[in-house]
């Protein structure tokens, strides 16, 4: 991971100093420039300083770094924000979306889908089942995960086929989560860590921003009206269809059902940090299999372009 300081210059100006670690140098470059021109678009996106020699990076014995302005705010949870800062922040998302359409190079959007195989899943399922009926004794967590490898089977028997991802596409954050987003007295005032840049399909970043952004991690699920807010906000900037919407979160809802990564780490190399990760997802996995009406609804209630009525999904 990158490592980050806040530091205070001589002049007592509070900066963010970060060095880049996971990037290369014109990979930096690339976001670099595009966080450089939002910021002038007027956007709240902060903008790497400027050396004397007039680059963004600075190469020291230790490796490259990169200097920006402090930004001041904190996190809010997203089911924690009022309808209207929902919807101011779905505005946003579509306006940084529209931005870089504006000043970064034409490119194709990555539309392959994760790759999703039902039958492995099911092998992996059955695996980690074995797996925990040879421990000798049961954990929370080891009772958590029997449940939700139950659960997983039935989804996976159920599980449709989606379409292909389709829709406007292009670059787009890659990482817009309530982490990445500071509030200062009620509004947003830095969207930070373009590191993940990435072009896409937006009804698949869309898709992953709301499920991130506004999961409980409860038996409550997700928060139905600042997800309806959020959505709609943007598709009022950017429109997509409905058809468009379900598709990208019946292939979201499958890379999660498929995702057992974590269950890997933490019985085959004792790696048990993020356990809540896995925990988060399960319970959300099974919130939106048991609410496909509500599910179905919040990403089809509101088309601009057509008016198109509600429909199910999963």
């Amino acid at each position: 991971m990158n490592r980050c300081w806040e530091v205070v210059a001589h002049d007592g100006r509070r900066l963010f100093v970060k060095q880049v670690l996971e990037l290369s140098v014109t990979q930096t470059e690339l976001h670099h420039y595009a966080t450089r021109a939002l910021n002038e678009l007027g956007l709240p996106v902060p903008a790497p300083m400027l050396t004397r020699a007039g680059n963004t990076l600075a190469e020291t014995g230790e490796g490259w770094f990169a200097v920006y302005p402090w930004s001041a705010g904190i996190h809010r949870p997203g089911p924690q924000l009022t309808i209207r800062q929902a919807a101011d922040l779905g505005t946003l998302f579509a306006k940084i979306q529209s931005g870089l359409r504006e000043v970064m190079p034409a490119a194709e959007p990555l539309r392959a889908p994760p790759p999703f195989d039902p039958a492995e899943t099911l092998r992996e399922v059955e695996h980690f089942r074995l797996v925990i009926s040879r421990l000798p004794g049961l954990s929370t967590f080891d009772r958590f995960v029997l449940a939700d490898l139950r659960d997983r089977e039935a989804m996976l028997a159920a599980a449709p086929s989606p379409g292909p991802l389709s829709g406007p596409g292009g670059w787009t954050h890659g990482d817009f989560h309530g982490l990445n987003v500071l509030w200062r007295s009620g509004e947003v005032s830095a969207v930070v860590d373009f590191d993940r840049l990435s072009c896409l399909p937006y009804a698949s970043e869309l898709v992953r921003s709301v499920m991130i952004l506004f999961t409980y991690g409860d038996r409550r699920g997700m928060a139905v009206e600042q997800v309806a807010a959020f959505i709609n906000a943007y598709r009022a900037v950017s429109p997509l269809t409905g058809e468009e919407l379900r598709t990208a979160a019946n292939h979201y809802w499958r890379e999660r059902l498929g995702n057992l990564t974590q269950l890997e780490r933490h019985y085959h190399h004792d790696e048990k940090a993020r356990d809540h990760i896995f925990v988060r997802s399960g319970i959300l996995l099974s919130w939106w299999w048991r609410h496909p009406e509500q599910v179905g609804f919040l990403f089809s209630n509101t088309d601009p372009r057509s008016g198109e009525s509600p429909a199910g999904m999963v």
